[in-house]
């Protein structure tokens, strides 16, 4: 009970905080649009937050409705989604597994390994990337270097320790990646299987940017990051405008063809990292938790929601 006061507490206080925002963005009466978050709640199970978000608050409802929330979305994902096939992306081994043909390059298991078989592989790369068998590689991911430890054996034991069962030789990412993060930049794309078709309806870059992580939306037309992205590794924690990638019509004919090899789950988040040569190597697939941030107007020129594109969806399914 004490703690069902409190989730109700932290509601209240975030939705007070989003009636303030949005007073000081548009000078009007806090009661005004405290019942106009409350019509939105009811016609369109929209947030507070989700509200000043996508700026409902410069809309009229005909733009409100293109808009999907993400409590809509959670719903939708239970068929797209079933909770039983969720296994085929969380367990990391078996996903590479399932996918082998399109790694471009080998991940190992050590969980069992033998100290002389690490100790050949230890003499294959002076670094290695190591991550968990379960959650997100890009939280769990791990460079180890074997500079850092007396012998192989030092670098099994703490590799074991940390729980990153799951390793690959260190490889060098796309130069134009490199300018903008030491750490691995990730390049995310959402796939979604539309009766034969394979859809791709949303793109990001997530990379560690010191204590921080940034996310920058993905122009694909142009092939390059939408917009300002701030990194810390310019000077002065510079913008960069418009940043270009590398290309990337293989990384999408990539995880098309592995949405297709994965067919039983309709919408999954692919995250692609590209070697030096521009190639690009998957990294992981699970779900989707953007939509909001896929929505969000002020990252694009034109504010168009996905709520009328999966509408059409479900009818098919």
């Amino acid at each position: 009970m004490v703690n069902e006061f409190k989730k109700l507490g932290l509601k209240i206080k975030g939705f007070n905080k989003d009636v303030k925002y949005v007073h000081r963005k548009t000078k009007r009466l806090r009661l005004f649009i405290f019942f106009d978050m409350l019509w939105c709640k009811i016609r369109y199970l929209i947030t507070s937050t989700e509200y000043r978000v996508y700026e409902f608050y410069f809309m009229k409802n005909k733009e409100r409705k293109h808009y999907l929330s993400k409590a809509t979305h959670n719903f939708y994902q239970r068929f797209l989604c079933p909770k039983k096939l969720l296994h085929m992306l969380n367990n990391k081994e078996n996903l590479y597994t399932r996918l082998n043909n399109y790694m471009r390059r080998n991940v190992i298991d050590i969980t069992d390994i033998h100290f002389k078989d690490f100790d050949a592989l230890a003499k294959t790369s002076e670094a290695f990337i190591c991550r968990e068998k379960e959650g997100s590689v890009f939280k769990s991911y791990k460079i180890y270097s074997l500079k850092d430890y007396r012998s192989p054996a030092f670098l099994s034991e703490k590799i074991k320790d940390d729980k990153k069962y799951l390793i690959e030789k260190k490889f060098e990412q796309h130069k134009l990646l490199k300018e903008i993060s030491d750490e691995y930049v990730f390049v995310n794309f959402v796939t979604v299987i539309n009766n034969n078709r394979v859809d791709v309806i949303s793109s990001s870059i997530k990379f560690r940017d010191g204590s921080f992580v940034i996310t920058g939306h993905v122009d694909l037309k142009n092939n390059c990051v939408e917009g300002k992205l701030k990194v810390n590794k310019i000077k002065d924690y510079g913008t960069l405008e418009n940043y270009q990638l590398p290309k990337l019509d293989r990384a999408i004919k990539l995880v098309k063809e592995c949405a297709k090899e994965l067919s039983e789950i309709k919408e999954i988040e692919w995250s692609v990292c590209f070697n030096r040569r521009g190639d690009p190597y998957l990294m992981d697939a699970r779900l989707w938790h953007d939509v909001i941030f896929a929505q969000v107007p002020n990252n694009h020129s034109k504010k168009k929601g996905l709520k009328k594109y999966y509408k059409e969806l479900m009818r098919k399914i």
